[in-house]
């Protein structure tokens, strides 16, 4: 299951009302250089990194409509072992959780799509963020005040 740390600090940024766009916005900022990494390990044991990967030219758009973020990463694969996990790292955010090559499988949140086992291949995975979801999140942290 994904996990976000830090979505807390958004609490003060919009005295106004958070809405969903103010909130896309804001990660998006916060989110704008981050890396995608991948491991072979448990949340708890995060050491041997399979693939680093880093936002696609600005790759961030938010869609309005759907009321969602979506994020593009590229980059290498560095090591052929089997991802269980991954990490993205923000200025004020941390999102973990675990992943599978396997689509559709119990528990896992995101799967982590063309992965070929091979060192020095190319990965690219699309990352979307619910801000309905996000905003339900903040409003269970009690902060029931600071939403349209």
């Amino acid at each position: 299951m994904r996990e976000i740390f830090g979505l807390e600090l958004f609490l003060d940024a919009d005295k106004g009302g958070l809405t969903a766009e103010v909130l896309a916005e804001l990660v998006r900022q916060d989110l704008a250089h981050s890396h995608l990494q991948v491991y072979a390990e448990s949340l708890d044991e995060q050491q041997t990194v399979l693939a680093d990967l880093t936002i696609a030219n600005g790759e961030i758009h938010y869609d309005g409509f759907a009321k969602r973020l979506e994020m593009i990463f590229i980059g290498s694969v560095l090591d052929d072992a089997i991802p269980l996990t991954y990490r993205i790292k923000g200025k004020q955010l941390l999102i973990r959780g675990r992943c599978s090559v396997i689509p559709k499988v119990c528990g896992v949140d995101l799967y982590f799509a063309h992965y070929l086992r091979e060192k020095n291949s190319q990965a690219r995975q699309k990352i979307i963020f619910s801000m309905p979801d996000l905003l339900k999140q903040l409003k269970g942290l009690g902060a029931s005040s600071f939403y349209k």
